[in-house]
């Protein structure tokens, strides 16, 4: 057996003969074989720079040109050199020249020719017997492949590739890597044998550190400097490979011996010698410590058999502290869970939230070793039925089906019927509630029983299959239940009640009559919301107080209060069971009629009211209004015959107005040299048309005439009622007016227009008894956007603001707001109907506009009337030469007023017609069956006897339908419009008619006619 030191020599000297193989086959092999191929290539480098030289003497094109090449020469040079082959490539890779005739034409379309050849670059390879050649045929001999590019004129013409035979060079390579591995290795294994022999004479033994350290004998010394050469020559040729070519390798191998021998020394003293010393060391504190193991070990033996019979006694003490602990535990944990459960229900939280809670915390418990399922079923309805209200982790398919279940069902229907508690280990035939892939299990179900002893509900939790009865986990689930039963009881109590309270609350705080309740002493003990919005007097402020002062008006309070005495002492009385209309006062102290129904209760054995109260103000106020509509209704059935009478008159006093404007204006042109009768006749005729305007206005009034809207030029209507006013108006009152727009128009009837003018100055008069100023503004002030949302009416567009501004006495927010209401009026009886304001409002409505008011109590009052303006094309109706209306035409005018006839002949015959008169629509209906197409034109009356103006045309249209028939009428009735276009009337003129109008009529209808045809 060998013995220590003899280990520490063969382990080192085998890790050195390892180490110097691995190196000489991954680093000296390699390096060698690098250093051939540096000098085979340098070797065959020259020869192919050579050969290059040589093809490209005398080239200019390129390496194509065959008849150019010395073929001798190239073979010459081929045996010469031992070449194995010679290629010439041209530029695109193409073989012009080859040793091998075979080879001419090919091309190589190598990537290393274009990437590498072709940029100027060298490219070589090694091929060893049976390996391809760069072209992929297989070699015979070792050879080296190398391309070298050809040059001409600095550019790429081609390349040189010559086959060299290295097999010499690499027999010399295998001999010398051959020597460099076998002979080392034979002479340190002569050296190992020569130490173990010599190490192993008498020595067994290692020694100590000392002796390992500094008496080595002389072999073992040189042993260790051989091991020593063969790892230094494995750098020292690591380092001579990169600079010595192949030819001195060899010899670069031995002389690296005498510089290896010269460093060893110092590697040995410096490295090998300490790390042996510590390897001794370690190997001797190595086994010291095995000893002293052995020996801690036994003792160790021993002490831990007499350890172990006291730990078996402290571990069976240990055992029962656990079990009591975990009993403590689990008895601290119920406690804190019952805890927990009494502290959620007096926070009163929802029970679904109560319910879920509880089963969450009590399946939570480890201790009692059961599932995380649980769930809590309520007894609910008639007939009862178990009720699922709350679970935990139960399978959606099982929440299903146990939504309901009836009594006597599964295990849960039977224990609300037992009302026992029922333990099973697993599925059995009493599961009816079940489903596929249900996963085994066992229960706890345990009856929740309130303290009436009734069953309220059932709690059951889950266990694992086959699982074992417990019997303090069941009496812990029923002390759990009954907890659960006391609060679901005391919880559905609290929740009738609340219901109860609730029905009443909604019921008093959502009547629409007051309900108030009189305690014996006459006091208020409960008001309801609708006490509070019908008297104004908060809850908090009417408790307690004295009802009857509280409520009614002074002037009864002694004629309520004896007869309140009478019935707290009795309750009896003759207002109780009764329906009474009586007064009532508010807290601001307004009195209001009220409807009250009283009623007798006792509270606590004493006397007590109840009394209905509704406000009738409503009530009042409709038959109060009913009445005012009635005395409205005759005062409109009073107007509607003024109308009538209006309308009746209407006619006759056209006529008289249009005598007395049509003879004044033939007057004008009999005195057209004097300038006095000429004035005078323009009075005359100013007069008329004033006239003209009030039956218009009267019409207008009485709904017996349509309103003609045309283009007005306000201007004009500002300045001639304001010259009207100044004549009504006292003249303590300014008139200031500012006119900015002249010839801007609005799109209305012009009477609106006056009349407007005038309601809004006879309101500021009004305001004004004791003077101040009236000004009025006409300019182009737009309205401001909130007043265009305000009016939906209005449109988009410009507008003409007239103003109108009085000092007065101005107007508190209350009446400004109700000024526009039909009747309202702040004015005496005798000085107003309350009309004026409103219809002023309408009109400006029916145009489009809007009304904005400006007051303030002691300043006056402003008032802005936006009208928009009309539209482009719509322009005012200019007055025309009586020249364009001339014609030669001939015209029946048929009217029942002689007077009437002869002026219009006469306007008519001025301006060139040739015209027929007759005062009989009959007479003129014969006239024209007589000589139908004499006539080119008819004008006719509408109100004549016998034959009304439109049953005369339609006669005559049923003559000659092409007829035109112009209609003259005192007013402008709907029908008339209504029936105009159906019977072929062309126009109706409104009377009184002038001359120009007249003409320019019947010239339009002419003119029109005349087109048609």
């Amino acid at each position: 057996m060998y013995n220590k030191k003899n280990k520490y020599i063969f382990f080192v000297s085998s890790s050195f003969v390892l180490v110097y193989l691995l190196a000489n086959f991954f680093v000296i092999v390699p390096s060698f074989s690098k250093i051939l191929i540096w000098d085979v290539e340098k070797e065959a480098g020259a020869i192919t720079a050579l050969l290059s030289s040589m093809i490209s003497a005398g080239l200019t094109d390129g390496l194509s040109e065959k008849e150019q090449y010395d073929l001798e020469l190239l073979d010459n040079v081929r045996r010469d050199f031992g070449l194995i082959k010679i290629k010439i490539f041209e530029k695109s890779g193409k073989v012009v020249y080859s040793s091998d005739r075979k080879d001419i034409g090919q091309i190589n379309e190598n990537d290393y020719f274009r990437t590498v050849v072709a940029k100027g670059g060298k490219y070589s390879k090694f091929n060893f017997i049976g390996d391809k050649t760069l072209e992929g045929q297989e070699t015979k001999v070792d050879l080296l492949e190398t391309y070298v590019p050809v040059f001409i004129n600095r550019e790429f013409a081609g390349a040189v590739e010559i086959y060299f035979d290295i097999t010499e060079q690499q027999r010399r390579l295998n001999n010398a890597v051959f020597l460099s591995t076998l002979l080392p290795f034979l002479l340190l294994f002569v050296l190992l044998a020569v130490v173990f022999f010599w190490e192993n004479r008498g020595n067994n033994g290692l020694g100590n550190a000392e002796v390992l350290v500094c008496q080595h004998s002389p072999l073992f010394y040189f042993s260790l400097i051989a091991g020593s050469i063969y790892i230094a020559e494995i750098f020292v040729m690591i380092f001579l490979s990169v600079w010595k070519p192949s030819s001195v390798l060899l010899g670069a191998f031995f002389d690296s011996s005498v510089l290896v021998m010269t460093i060893v020394p110092f590697l040995y003293f410096f490295m090998l010698r300490p790390l042996i010393a510590q390897i001794a060391v370690s190997s001797e504190a190595e086994s010291l410590l095995r000893n002293a193991q052995v020996s801690l070990e036994k003792r160790v033996e021993e002490r831990t058999d007499e350890l172990h019979e006291k730990n078996t006694l402290l571990a069976a003490e240990i055992h029962e502290r656990e079990i009591t602990a975990q009993e403590l535990k689990k008895s601290n944990k119920v406690h804190l869970l019952l805890n927990s459960l009494l502290k959620c229900a007096l926070e009163n939280p929802p029970m679904a939230e109560l319910l879920d809670f509880f089963v969450q915390q009590v399946t939570a418990i480890p201790e009692l070793a059961l599932q995380d399922r649980g769930a809590i079923f309520i007894m609910e309805g008639s007939p009862a039925t178990l009720v699922l209200k709350a679970h935990r982790n139960l399978a959606a398919p099982l929440v299903e089906i146990c939504h309901h279940v009836p009594l006597g069902r599964c295990l849960c229907g039977r224990v609300a019927v037992s009302g026992e508690v029922l333990f099973v280990d697993q599925i059995d035939d009493r599961h009816d509630n079940s489903f596929a892939g249900i996963r085994p299990h066992g229960h706890y179900c345990v009856p929740i029983i309130a303290p009436d002893r009734q069953v309220s509900g059932v709690f059951t939790v889950y266990v694992d299959a086959g699982a074992k009865h417990n019997e303090q986990v069941e009496k812990f689930l029923q002390a759990m239940a009954s907890v659960l039963g006391v609060v679901i009881q005391n919880r559905s109590s609290e929740q009738r009640r609340l219901e109860s309270d609730e029905k009443y609350r909604a019921i008093t705080e959502t009547a629409q009559d007051a309900i108030i309740l009189m305690g014996d002493r006459g006091e208020v003990i409960f008001w309801n919301p609708a006490a509070t919005r019908m008297f104004g007097y908060p809850q908090s402020e009417a408790l307690g107080k004295d009802l009857y002062q509280l409520i009614a008006p002074e002037r009864y309070l002694r004629q309520y209060k004896g007869k309140v005495e009478k019935f707290l002492q009795t309750g009896q009385g003759k207002s109780v069971g009764t329906m009474l209309e009586v007064s009532g006062l508010r807290k601001d102290g307004s009195e209001f009629p009220l409807e009250l129904s009283l009623s007798s209760v006792r509270i606590n054995n004493k006397v007590a009211a109840v009394g209905l109260v509704r406000d009738i103000s409503e009530r009042v106020n409709s038959e109060n209004e009913r009445n005012v509509l009635q005395v409205q209704l005759r005062q409109a059935q009073k107007m509607e015959a003024i109308g009538t009478l209006a309308g009746g008159i209407a006619h006759d006093f056209n006529n008289i107005l249009t005598a007395i404007l049509g003879y004044a204006d033939l007057l004008q042109d009999s005195v057209a040299g004097n300038q006095e009768a000429m004035m005078d006749l323009g009075q005359v005729i100013q007069a008329g048309e004033r006239a003209k305007n009030l039956v218009r206005q009267i019409l207008t009034f009485s709904r017996q005439t349509e309103k003609e809207l045309m283009p007005v030029q306000v201007s004009l209507i500002v300045k001639e009622a304001l010259k009207l006013l100044r004549a009504s108006i006292p003249s303590t009152i300014e008139i200031r007016q500012n006119i900015e727009i002249g010839e801007a128009t609005v799109l209305t009837d012009p009477t609106q227009v006056h009349q407007i003018i005038m309601n809004m100055c006879a309101n500021s008069f009004h305001a004004m008894p004791d003077g101040g100023l009236l000004e009025i503004t006409l300019d182009d002030q737009q309205p401001a956007p909130d007043l265009l949302h305000g009016y939906p009416e209005m449109k988009a567009g410009p507008f003409l603001c007239l103003k109108i501004r009085d000092t007065g006495h101005g107007m508190s927010p209350e009446i400004r707001h109700r000024i526009f209401e039909p009747y309202f009026s702040t004015k005496k009886k005798e000085d107003g109907t309350g009309l004026g304001l409103s219809v002023v409002h309408g009109i400006v409505s029916q145009m489009g506009g809007a009304i904005r008011v400006e007051s303030i109590i002691g300043q006056g009052t402003t008032f802005f009337l936006y009208l928009p303006l009309a539209v482009e094309g719509e322009e005012v109706e200019e007055p025309v030469s009586e020249g364009t209306f001339l014609g030669t035409e001939s015209i029946l005018f048929v009217d029942d007023e002689l007077p009437l006839t002869e002026l219009g002949k006469r306007n008519l015959e001025s301006l060139g017609y040739k015209v027929a008169t007759r005062t009989s629509s009959v007479e003129a209906l014969a006239a024209f069956r007589h000589h139908p197409a004499r006539y080119d034109l008819v004008i006719t009356d509408q109100a004549m006897p016998n034959m009304n103006g439109i049953t005369l045309a339609v006669e005559m249209l049923k003559i000659r339908a092409d007829l035109p028939v112009i209609l003259c009428t005192g007013f402008n009735e709907r029908d008339i419009h209504l029936k105009m276009g159906a019977v072929g009337i062309r126009e109706v003129l409104l009377k009184p008619v002038s001359k120009n109008q007249l003409g320019a009529a019947v010239r339009r209808v002419l003119d029109e006619n005349n087109l048609r045809k």
